[in-house]
């Protein structure tokens, strides 16, 4: 069988190839000035770290790869060029990928600590939706803890995704189901710090983050799509 090459893949489904740069001079200070921080957030083997270097090298590693993160990991300062005609730039002043040794409330808590701009948790699709819902329900009632208490966090993190990952290893129903949980637990469990209006928009969206034949790179370019999206909207 030949090689499979998933960013062909993914411009045959529809989704362009992003293109990624390094800045330098005048743009690497627009860059760090006006660039987000991101932080990635989930329990361990979720995907951060496979989506983390998607994110800034473009590097689409087999689904048998995996690495354990011991200790937070920070991307360099880079741009990337979002869409069909490459006209959103998504700044990254960095992406910070957290171990997932942590349990719901540690992460919320390293949120607070780190008062990103945008944070995406990462969720291991393939657990059962009961472990889902749980770390779910703990990250959200500690981070709604912090939001109330915090006014400037809850001003500057503009963009909250959560994503269920390893979409290729459910079944259309199984990704249904947990998506309406893990929507219910969200809009439950944030509306206190964020207004029910606001936590409802929340987004639950599909990933795979690693190479596979069904969705190449699709998934996870539509993920920074609309990351990009929203930071600039935010």
């Amino acid at each position: 069988m030949a090689d499979i090459d998933p960013v062909a893949i993914g411009i045959k489904l529809g989704i362009s190839a992003l293109t990624r740069s390094a800045p330098k001079g005048i743009g690497w200070v627009v860059t760090y000035a006006v660039g987000a921080n991101i932080l990635l957030l989930g329990p361990k083997a979720a995907g951060k770290t496979s989506f983390a270097d998607y994110l800034e090298f473009g590097v689409m590693e087999d689904e048998n790869y995996h690495i354990s993160t011991v200790d937070p990991r920070r991307s360099s300062l880079h741009k990337i060029q979002v869409g069909k005609d490459k006209s959103l730039d998504l700044k990254v002043r960095s992406t910070t990928d957290l171990p997932g040794q942590l349990n719901g409330d540690g992460h919320a808590n390293t949120l607070r600590d780190q008062r990103p701009h945008a944070a995406i948790i990462f969720l291991d699709g393939t657990k059962s939706q009961g472990d889902i819902v749980t770390w779910v329900d703990d990250f959200c009632s500690r981070l709604e803890a912090i939001l109330i208490e915090d006014k400037r966090l809850r001003k500057k993190l503009s963009t909250l995704i959560f994503v269920i990952n390893k979409r290729d290893k459910l079944t259309d129903k199984q990704y249904s189901s947990r998506k309406t949980a893990v929507s219910k637990a969200v809009k439950a469990g944030l509306a206190g710090a964020l207004g029910k209006e606001r936590a409802a928009k929340i987004p639950i969206m599909p990933c795979v983050s690693v190479s596979t034949e069904r969705y190449g790179v699709s998934l996870i370019d539509r993920l920074i799509e609309k990351l990009a999206k929203d930071l600039k909207k935010n």
